[in-house]
Protein backbone atom coordinates (compact mmCIF):
# COMPACT_ATOMS: atom_id res chain seq x y z
CA UNK A 1 0.00 0.00 0.00
CA UNK A 2 2.87 2.42 0.93
CA UNK A 3 4.58 1.70 -2.48
CA UNK A 4 1.55 2.11 -4.46
CA UNK A 5 1.02 5.60 -2.53
CA UNK A 6 4.70 6.46 -3.24
CA UNK A 7 4.16 6.04 -6.71
CA UNK A 8 1.03 8.34 -6.80
CA UNK A 9 2.04 11.31 -4.35
CA UNK A 10 5.91 10.79 -3.99
CA UNK A 11 8.62 10.86 -1.16
CA UNK A 12 6.43 12.84 0.84
CA UNK A 13 3.76 10.83 1.58
CA UNK A 14 6.48 8.40 3.16
CA UNK A 15 7.93 11.01 6.04
CA UNK A 16 4.08 11.75 6.21
CA UNK A 17 3.85 8.07 7.40
CA UNK A 18 6.61 7.61 9.38
CA UNK A 19 5.24 10.80 11.41
CA UNK A 20 1.91 9.77 12.06
CA UNK A 21 3.96 6.53 13.41
CA UNK A 22 6.17 8.42 15.66
CA UNK A 23 3.60 11.05 16.87
CA UNK A 24 1.26 7.71 17.46
CA UNK A 25 3.96 6.29 19.64
CA UNK A 26 4.93 9.23 21.37
CA UNK A 27 1.32 9.75 22.70
CA UNK A 28 0.64 6.58 23.62
CA UNK A 29 3.76 6.03 25.60
CA UNK A 30 2.91 9.31 27.15
CA UNK A 31 -0.53 7.56 28.06
CA UNK A 32 1.92 4.66 29.21
CA UNK A 33 3.53 6.58 31.61
CA UNK A 34 0.48 8.05 33.14
CA UNK A 35 -1.32 5.18 33.55
CA UNK A 36 1.36 3.25 34.76
CA UNK A 37 1.66 6.04 38.01
CA UNK A 38 0.69 3.89 41.25
CA UNK A 39 -1.75 5.52 44.13
CA UNK A 40 0.47 5.72 47.53
CA UNK A 41 -0.55 5.97 50.81
CA UNK A 42 -0.25 5.18 54.27
CA UNK A 43 -2.56 3.48 56.49
CA UNK A 44 -3.13 2.93 60.15
CA UNK A 45 -2.11 -1.11 61.31
CA UNK A 46 -2.27 -2.43 64.24
CA UNK A 47 0.42 -5.17 65.63
CA UNK A 48 -1.14 -8.49 66.03
CA UNK A 49 1.86 -10.44 66.21
CA UNK A 50 5.97 -9.91 66.03
CA UNK A 51 8.05 -12.63 64.51
CA UNK A 52 11.87 -12.51 65.18
CA UNK A 53 14.29 -14.57 62.51
CA UNK A 54 17.44 -16.54 63.51
CA UNK A 55 20.83 -14.47 63.73
CA UNK A 56 22.06 -15.81 60.71
CA UNK A 57 18.26 -14.28 59.36
CA UNK A 58 18.76 -10.62 60.81
CA UNK A 59 15.05 -9.89 59.39
CA UNK A 60 12.11 -9.22 61.24
CA UNK A 61 8.02 -9.11 60.64
CA UNK A 62 5.25 -8.54 62.29
CA UNK A 63 1.38 -9.52 61.41
CA UNK A 64 -0.87 -6.28 61.00
CA UNK A 65 -4.45 -5.77 60.94
CA UNK A 66 -5.63 -2.95 58.95
CA UNK A 67 -9.03 -1.04 57.05
CA UNK A 68 -8.12 -0.32 53.35
CA UNK A 69 -9.68 2.65 51.59
CA UNK A 70 -13.14 0.78 51.37
CA UNK A 71 -13.78 -0.03 54.70
CA UNK A 72 -12.36 -3.98 54.20
CA UNK A 73 -10.60 -5.16 56.85
CA UNK A 74 -7.95 -6.85 55.90
CA UNK A 75 -4.58 -8.51 57.73
CA UNK A 76 -1.19 -8.53 56.35
CA UNK A 77 2.57 -9.76 57.31
CA UNK A 78 5.20 -6.76 56.57
CA UNK A 79 9.03 -6.55 57.48
CA UNK A 80 9.63 -4.43 60.71
CA UNK A 81 12.23 -4.33 63.56
CA UNK A 82 11.10 -1.26 65.04
CA UNK A 83 10.03 -1.04 68.58
CA UNK A 84 6.17 -1.09 68.62
CA UNK A 85 4.92 -3.81 70.65
CA UNK A 86 1.55 -6.19 69.58
CA UNK A 87 -1.39 -3.93 70.34
CA UNK A 88 0.41 -1.05 68.82
CA UNK A 89 -0.53 1.05 66.36
CA UNK A 90 1.85 1.87 63.42
CA UNK A 91 1.90 3.32 59.93
CA UNK A 92 2.32 1.51 56.38
CA UNK A 93 3.49 2.37 53.17
CA UNK A 94 0.92 0.87 50.91
CA UNK A 95 0.73 1.00 46.73
CA UNK A 96 -2.31 0.22 44.43
CA UNK A 97 -3.23 0.87 40.83
CA UNK A 98 -6.73 0.46 42.22
CA UNK A 99 -7.30 2.63 45.24
CA UNK A 100 -10.59 0.42 46.65
CA UNK A 101 -7.80 -2.00 47.00
CA UNK A 102 -4.52 -1.47 48.34
CA UNK A 103 -1.28 -3.59 48.77
CA UNK A 104 2.26 -3.34 50.70
CA UNK A 105 4.58 -0.84 48.83
CA UNK A 106 7.37 -1.73 47.83
CA UNK A 107 9.98 1.25 47.81
CA UNK A 108 12.49 -0.46 44.89
CA UNK A 109 10.03 -1.42 42.62
CA UNK A 110 8.60 2.14 43.05
CA UNK A 111 11.94 4.00 42.62
CA UNK A 112 12.63 1.43 39.36
CA UNK A 113 9.18 2.37 38.65
CA UNK A 114 9.51 6.15 38.77
CA UNK A 115 13.41 5.58 37.04
CA UNK A 116 11.59 3.75 33.83
CA UNK A 117 8.52 6.28 33.98
CA UNK A 118 10.98 9.23 33.72
CA UNK A 119 12.95 7.92 30.73
CA UNK A 120 9.87 6.96 28.83
CA UNK A 121 9.02 10.39 28.80
CA UNK A 122 11.98 11.63 27.46
CA UNK A 123 11.47 9.34 24.77
CA UNK A 124 8.15 10.54 24.09
CA UNK A 125 8.67 13.88 23.77
CA UNK A 126 11.51 12.56 21.55
CA UNK A 127 9.40 10.76 19.43
CA UNK A 128 6.78 13.20 19.09
CA UNK A 129 9.52 16.04 18.11
CA UNK A 130 11.02 13.67 15.95
CA UNK A 131 7.56 12.93 14.14
CA UNK A 132 6.29 16.96 13.88
CA UNK A 133 9.78 17.60 12.04
CA UNK A 134 9.03 14.80 9.56
CA UNK A 135 5.15 15.68 9.48
CA UNK A 136 6.47 19.53 8.18
CA UNK A 137 8.81 17.84 5.98
CA UNK A 138 6.34 15.87 4.02
CA UNK A 139 3.82 17.91 3.77
CA UNK A 140 6.37 20.44 2.10
CA UNK A 141 7.50 17.49 -0.23
CA UNK A 142 3.69 17.30 -0.70
CA UNK A 143 3.05 20.37 -2.01
CA UNK A 144 6.12 20.26 -4.36
CA UNK A 145 4.98 17.36 -6.09
CA UNK A 146 1.45 18.77 -6.64
CA UNK A 147 2.72 21.84 -8.64
CA UNK A 148 5.16 19.27 -11.09
CA UNK A 149 1.59 16.87 -11.19
CA UNK A 150 -0.27 20.14 -12.91
CA UNK A 151 1.68 20.05 -15.49
CA UNK A 152 1.48 15.93 -16.18
CA UNK A 153 -0.94 13.90 -17.56
CA UNK A 154 -3.94 12.67 -15.50
CA UNK A 155 -3.47 9.69 -14.38
CA UNK A 156 -4.63 6.39 -17.16
CA UNK A 157 -7.11 3.91 -15.92
CA UNK A 158 -4.50 1.01 -15.29
CA UNK A 159 -2.98 3.22 -12.94
CA UNK A 160 -5.72 4.20 -10.66
CA UNK A 161 -6.54 0.35 -10.45
CA UNK A 162 -2.98 -0.31 -9.38
CA UNK A 163 -3.71 2.03 -6.44
CA UNK A 164 -7.17 0.44 -5.76
CA UNK A 165 -6.10 -3.03 -5.76
CA UNK A 166 -3.36 -1.79 -3.59
CA UNK A 167 -5.56 -0.35 -0.59
CA UNK A 168 -7.92 -2.48 -0.73
CA UNK A 169 -7.69 -5.37 2.45
CA UNK A 170 -9.19 -8.96 2.76
CA UNK A 171 -10.79 -7.56 6.16
CA UNK A 172 -13.12 -5.84 3.59
CA UNK A 173 -14.26 -9.24 2.34
CA UNK A 174 -14.98 -11.10 5.91
CA UNK A 175 -18.25 -11.50 7.69
CA UNK A 176 -17.59 -12.20 11.70
CA UNK A 177 -20.46 -13.96 11.99
CA UNK A 178 -20.20 -15.67 9.21
CA UNK A 179 -16.81 -16.99 10.28
CA UNK A 180 -18.18 -17.42 14.07
CA UNK A 181 -20.52 -19.90 12.41
CA UNK A 182 -17.69 -22.22 11.38
CA UNK A 183 -16.15 -22.25 13.97
CA UNK A 184 -19.13 -23.72 16.15
CA UNK A 185 -19.93 -25.92 13.49
CA UNK A 186 -16.92 -27.42 14.40
CA UNK A 187 -16.84 -26.58 18.28
CA UNK A 188 -20.25 -26.48 19.11
CA UNK A 189 -22.09 -24.24 21.73
CA UNK A 190 -22.44 -25.92 25.03
CA UNK A 191 -25.12 -25.94 27.95
CA UNK A 192 -23.86 -23.86 30.73
CA UNK A 193 -25.57 -22.83 34.27
CA UNK A 194 -24.71 -19.44 35.77
CA UNK A 195 -24.44 -19.45 39.34
CA UNK A 196 -24.15 -15.82 41.10
CA UNK A 197 -22.61 -15.77 43.94
CA UNK A 198 -24.68 -14.15 46.89
CA UNK A 199 -23.36 -12.86 50.28
CA UNK A 200 -24.96 -15.05 53.54
CA UNK A 201 -24.61 -16.83 56.79
CA UNK A 202 -24.69 -20.03 58.45
CA UNK A 203 -25.76 -21.57 55.25
CA UNK A 204 -27.00 -25.29 55.47
CA UNK A 205 -24.83 -28.01 54.58
CA UNK A 206 -27.07 -29.09 52.14
CA UNK A 207 -26.79 -25.80 49.99
CA UNK A 208 -24.81 -25.12 46.51
CA UNK A 209 -22.07 -22.37 47.70
CA UNK A 210 -18.65 -20.98 48.56
CA UNK A 211 -17.28 -21.45 51.81
CA UNK A 212 -18.72 -22.46 55.00
CA UNK A 213 -19.72 -26.01 56.54
CA UNK A 214 -19.39 -28.97 54.14
CA UNK A 215 -21.65 -31.88 53.72
CA UNK A 216 -19.65 -34.12 55.80
CA UNK A 217 -21.11 -37.81 57.09
CA UNK A 218 -19.91 -38.09 60.24
CA UNK A 219 -17.30 -40.86 60.50
CA UNK A 220 -16.27 -39.84 56.68
CA UNK A 221 -12.55 -38.66 56.77
CA UNK A 222 -12.34 -34.67 56.19
CA UNK A 223 -9.78 -34.14 53.28
CA UNK A 224 -6.16 -33.14 54.50
CA UNK A 225 -2.91 -32.38 52.43
CA UNK A 226 -1.44 -35.55 51.47
CA UNK A 227 2.30 -34.63 51.73
CA UNK A 228 4.94 -31.70 51.27
CA UNK A 229 3.85 -28.26 53.14
CA UNK A 230 0.24 -29.83 53.01
CA UNK A 231 0.76 -32.83 54.91
CA UNK A 232 -1.71 -33.64 57.55
CA UNK A 233 -3.23 -30.38 56.99
CA UNK A 234 -7.39 -29.93 56.83
CA UNK A 235 -8.33 -28.15 53.33
CA UNK A 236 -10.87 -25.59 53.61
CA UNK A 237 -14.39 -26.00 51.50
CA UNK A 238 -14.13 -23.76 48.63
CA UNK A 239 -17.51 -24.76 47.08
CA UNK A 240 -20.05 -27.36 47.03
CA UNK A 241 -22.78 -28.07 44.62
CA UNK A 242 -26.03 -29.84 45.06
CA UNK A 243 -27.30 -31.02 41.62
CA UNK A 244 -30.45 -31.90 43.03
CA UNK A 245 -31.14 -28.08 43.29
CA UNK A 246 -29.51 -27.52 39.94
CA UNK A 247 -30.97 -27.61 36.23
CA UNK A 248 -29.52 -30.66 34.67
CA UNK A 249 -26.47 -30.74 32.06
CA UNK A 250 -26.16 -33.83 30.23
CA UNK A 251 -23.49 -35.71 31.59
CA UNK A 252 -23.42 -34.22 34.81
CA UNK A 253 -24.71 -35.96 38.04
CA UNK A 254 -28.51 -35.79 38.43
CA UNK A 255 -27.96 -36.06 42.23
CA UNK A 256 -25.56 -35.87 45.11
CA UNK A 257 -23.17 -33.04 46.44
CA UNK A 258 -19.92 -32.59 44.69
CA UNK A 259 -17.16 -30.62 46.45
CA UNK A 260 -14.41 -28.64 46.18
CA UNK A 261 -11.88 -28.28 48.72
CA UNK A 262 -8.06 -26.71 48.85
CA UNK A 263 -5.61 -25.20 51.03
CA UNK A 264 -5.58 -21.58 52.81
CA UNK A 265 -2.21 -22.64 54.02
CA UNK A 266 0.08 -19.16 54.40
CA UNK A 267 2.73 -21.26 53.27
CA UNK A 268 1.51 -21.65 50.06
CA UNK A 269 -0.18 -18.80 48.65
CA UNK A 270 -1.31 -20.85 45.54
CA UNK A 271 -4.59 -21.91 47.16
CA UNK A 272 -3.11 -25.66 46.62
CA UNK A 273 -2.25 -25.33 42.68
CA UNK A 274 0.34 -27.77 41.38
CA UNK A 275 1.45 -25.71 38.27
CA UNK A 276 3.42 -29.14 37.27
CA UNK A 277 0.79 -31.47 38.05
CA UNK A 278 -2.73 -29.98 37.86
CA UNK A 279 -4.59 -33.44 38.38
CA UNK A 280 -2.45 -33.88 41.51
CA UNK A 281 -5.11 -34.01 44.83
CA UNK A 282 -2.79 -32.94 47.00
CA UNK A 283 -2.98 -29.30 47.90
CA UNK A 284 -6.76 -29.74 46.74
CA UNK A 285 -9.33 -32.32 46.67
CA UNK A 286 -12.61 -33.14 45.27
CA UNK A 287 -15.26 -35.05 47.00
CA UNK A 288 -18.43 -36.90 45.55
CA UNK A 289 -21.39 -38.06 47.72
CA UNK A 290 -23.72 -40.05 45.55
CA UNK A 291 -26.33 -40.37 48.12
CA UNK A 292 -27.55 -37.71 50.54
CA UNK A 293 -27.84 -38.00 54.15
CA UNK A 294 -30.60 -35.90 55.23
CA UNK A 295 -30.91 -36.29 58.84
CA UNK A 296 -28.35 -33.66 59.94
CA UNK A 297 -27.36 -35.65 63.67
CA UNK A 298 -25.72 -38.11 60.95
CA UNK A 299 -23.75 -35.15 59.67
CA UNK A 300 -20.22 -33.29 60.88
CA UNK A 301 -21.62 -30.08 62.53
CA UNK A 302 -19.74 -26.84 63.02
CA UNK A 303 -18.16 -27.73 66.14
CA UNK A 304 -16.93 -30.71 64.92
CA UNK A 305 -15.22 -28.63 62.15
CA UNK A 306 -11.21 -29.36 62.19
CA UNK A 307 -9.17 -26.30 63.39
CA UNK A 308 -7.03 -24.43 60.30
CA UNK A 309 -3.74 -23.25 61.36
CA UNK A 310 -3.92 -20.02 59.05
CA UNK A 311 -6.46 -17.56 60.30
CA UNK A 312 -4.97 -14.46 58.17
CA UNK A 313 -7.58 -14.92 55.32
CA UNK A 314 -5.41 -16.78 52.83
CA UNK A 315 -8.42 -17.25 50.72
CA UNK A 316 -9.68 -15.95 47.98
CA UNK A 317 -12.59 -14.47 49.84
CA UNK A 318 -13.89 -14.64 52.97
CA UNK A 319 -16.84 -15.93 55.22
CA UNK A 320 -20.09 -17.81 52.79
CA UNK A 321 -21.82 -17.17 49.12
CA UNK A 322 -25.00 -18.82 48.76
CA UNK A 323 -24.47 -19.71 44.43
CA UNK A 324 -27.64 -19.11 43.02
CA UNK A 325 -28.54 -20.93 39.72
CA UNK A 326 -29.70 -18.93 36.69
CA UNK A 327 -31.50 -21.27 33.95
CA UNK A 328 -29.72 -23.12 31.59
CA UNK A 329 -28.55 -21.28 28.28
CA UNK A 330 -26.41 -22.41 25.64
CA UNK A 331 -22.71 -20.89 25.77
CA UNK A 332 -20.45 -21.18 22.38
CA UNK A 333 -16.47 -21.27 22.44
CA UNK A 334 -14.98 -18.31 24.23
CA UNK A 335 -11.81 -16.91 22.44
CA UNK A 336 -9.74 -18.11 25.66
CA UNK A 337 -10.04 -21.67 24.60
CA UNK A 338 -7.19 -22.89 23.09
CA UNK A 339 -8.06 -24.45 20.07
CA UNK A 340 -10.47 -21.01 19.22
CA UNK A 341 -7.82 -19.05 17.72
CA UNK A 342 -6.16 -22.23 15.71
CA UNK A 343 -9.64 -22.71 13.74
CA UNK A 344 -10.18 -18.83 12.91
CA UNK A 345 -6.56 -19.06 11.23
CA UNK A 346 -8.03 -21.18 9.49
CA UNK A 347 -10.58 -19.43 7.73
CA UNK A 348 -8.66 -16.39 7.27
CA UNK A 349 -6.67 -17.72 5.65
CA UNK A 350 -9.59 -18.85 3.13
CA UNK A 351 -10.71 -15.17 3.10
CA UNK A 352 -6.89 -13.58 2.40
CA UNK A 353 -6.15 -16.45 -0.42
CA UNK A 354 -3.15 -18.00 1.78
CA UNK A 355 -2.21 -20.05 4.87
CA UNK A 356 -2.27 -18.03 7.96
CA UNK A 357 -0.18 -19.67 10.81
CA UNK A 358 0.27 -16.87 13.58
CA UNK A 359 -1.88 -13.58 14.60
CA UNK A 360 0.69 -11.38 12.79
CA UNK A 361 0.62 -12.81 10.13
CA UNK A 362 -3.52 -12.44 10.51
CA UNK A 363 -2.58 -8.96 11.11
CA UNK A 364 -0.47 -8.36 7.93
CA UNK A 365 -2.72 -10.08 5.78
CA UNK A 366 -5.23 -7.40 6.79
CA UNK A 367 -7.03 -8.64 9.73
CA UNK A 368 -6.26 -5.65 12.33
CA UNK A 369 -7.16 -4.64 15.92
CA UNK A 370 -10.85 -3.64 15.05
CA UNK A 371 -11.57 -7.35 13.79
CA UNK A 372 -9.98 -8.76 16.69
CA UNK A 373 -11.52 -6.80 18.87
CA UNK A 374 -14.80 -7.19 17.00
CA UNK A 375 -14.31 -10.82 17.48
CA UNK A 376 -13.48 -11.38 21.19
CA UNK A 377 -16.05 -9.31 22.64
CA UNK A 378 -18.43 -11.54 20.91
CA UNK A 379 -17.33 -14.72 22.81
CA UNK A 380 -16.63 -13.68 26.53
CA UNK A 381 -17.92 -15.63 29.59
CA UNK A 382 -16.12 -14.20 31.88
CA UNK A 383 -18.61 -16.25 35.15
CA UNK A 384 -19.22 -18.56 38.01
CA UNK A 385 -20.82 -21.36 36.46
CA UNK A 386 -20.69 -25.30 35.49
CA UNK A 387 -20.70 -26.41 31.87
CA UNK A 388 -19.76 -24.41 29.11
CA UNK A 389 -16.31 -23.35 27.69
CA UNK A 390 -13.64 -21.95 30.20
CA UNK A 391 -12.41 -17.89 29.86
CA UNK A 392 -8.66 -17.21 31.56
CA UNK A 393 -6.54 -14.20 32.25
CA UNK A 394 -3.61 -15.83 30.66
CA UNK A 395 -3.27 -19.01 28.61
CA UNK A 396 -5.31 -22.03 28.60
CA UNK A 397 -3.20 -24.98 30.37
CA UNK A 398 -4.98 -27.56 28.14
CA UNK A 399 -2.99 -26.36 25.06
CA UNK A 400 0.62 -26.97 26.16
CA UNK A 401 -0.02 -29.58 28.86
CA UNK A 402 -0.21 -32.99 26.97
CA UNK A 403 -1.57 -34.69 30.12
CA UNK A 404 -4.75 -32.51 30.35
CA UNK A 405 -5.87 -32.02 26.70
CA UNK A 406 -8.44 -34.15 26.32
CA UNK A 407 -9.98 -32.32 29.59
CA UNK A 408 -12.61 -30.95 27.50
CA UNK A 409 -15.61 -30.31 30.05
CA UNK A 410 -15.55 -26.84 32.23
CA UNK A 411 -16.77 -29.16 35.51
CA UNK A 412 -16.84 -25.33 37.42
CA UNK A 413 -15.52 -22.40 37.40
CA UNK A 414 -15.49 -19.69 39.95
CA UNK A 415 -14.61 -16.12 39.01
CA UNK A 416 -13.63 -12.80 41.19
CA UNK A 417 -15.49 -9.98 41.75
CA UNK A 418 -15.72 -6.92 43.95
CA UNK A 419 -19.13 -4.90 44.87
CA UNK A 420 -17.32 -1.60 46.10
CA UNK A 421 -21.06 -1.01 47.75
CA UNK A 422 -20.54 -4.03 50.66
CA UNK A 423 -17.08 -4.41 49.95
CA UNK A 424 -17.52 -8.01 49.05
CA UNK A 425 -15.16 -9.80 46.71
CA UNK A 426 -14.30 -12.88 45.48
CA UNK A 427 -10.55 -12.27 44.39
CA UNK A 428 -8.10 -14.99 42.99
CA UNK A 429 -4.86 -13.17 43.20
CA UNK A 430 -5.37 -9.96 41.00
CA UNK A 431 -8.89 -10.81 39.32
CA UNK A 432 -8.37 -13.82 38.39
CA UNK A 433 -9.98 -16.96 37.74
CA UNK A 434 -10.43 -20.39 38.98
CA UNK A 435 -11.20 -23.93 36.59
CA UNK A 436 -11.79 -27.14 37.20
CA UNK A 437 -11.56 -29.48 34.32
CA UNK A 438 -12.65 -33.08 33.50
CA UNK A 439 -12.81 -35.75 30.76
CA UNK A 440 -15.92 -36.79 29.17
CA UNK A 441 -15.08 -40.85 29.98
CA UNK A 442 -14.84 -39.79 33.52
CA UNK A 443 -17.52 -37.31 34.42
CA UNK A 444 -19.95 -40.22 32.61
CA UNK A 445 -18.44 -42.65 35.60
CA UNK A 446 -18.89 -39.99 38.19
CA UNK A 447 -14.75 -40.67 38.68
CA UNK A 448 -13.63 -37.23 39.90
CA UNK A 449 -10.50 -38.42 40.84
CA UNK A 450 -8.51 -37.15 38.13
CA UNK A 451 -10.27 -33.32 37.75
CA UNK A 452 -7.70 -30.42 36.40
CA UNK A 453 -7.15 -27.61 38.67
CA UNK A 454 -6.10 -24.19 37.19
CA UNK A 455 -6.34 -20.81 38.24
CA UNK A 456 -4.76 -17.61 36.72
CA UNK A 457 -4.75 -13.91 37.33
CA UNK A 458 -4.09 -10.45 35.40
Amino acid sequence: MLKALYKRYGIGVVFLAFAIVFIVFGIKNTDKNNESKPYYTTVNAVITEKHVSPAEEPDSFADVAYTDLSGVERRGRIAYNGPADVGDTIEIDMSTHNPAVIGFANAETEQRQRSEITKNKRYSAVEIVVGTIMAAVGIFLLMLHANSEKETQPETAERKTEVVEAVQKPENNYNIENILKKIDEKFPPKPVVKLEPKRAENLGVFESKLGGVPYMPLGFEYPKGKGGIFEGRPLRLLAQLNFEKLPHIENFPQKGILQFFCSDDEEDSAYGLNFDSPIEQNGFRIIYHENIIMDETMLMSKESMPKFKNNLGNFPFEGEFLLEAGMMEMCPITYEDYRFFDKVLKHLGEIAGKELKTLTEAEEAGFGDDFWEKLCNSRIYEQTCIGGYPFFTQDDPRGYKEEIANYDILLFQCASFFEGDTGDEIMWGDVGVANFFISESDLKNLDFSKVAYNWDCG
